[in-house]
């Protein structure tokens, strides 16, 4: 969450780099084309219904 947050610390960073560059540019216009938290966000879900379903299926056989 704290990627996607407007204020978040990752968020400011990236506004200062683009003012640095040149343009001008607020949170809620990043925040469409941040693709690592989503990505992240997305990979932590499969991993944890994987881990309980591979858990289960263990628990289920013993």
């Amino acid at each position: 969450m704290q990627g996607i947050i407007p204020y978040g610390a990752q968020m400011l960073i990236a506004i200062s780099a683009v003012t640095m560059l040149g343009f001008s540019i607020t949170a809620f216009q990043i925040i469409p084309y941040l693709l690592y938290p989503y990505m992240l966000l997305i990979s932590v879900l499969i991993s944890v219904f994987l881990i309980r379903g591979r858990k289960e299926a263990q628990t289920a056989e013993a």
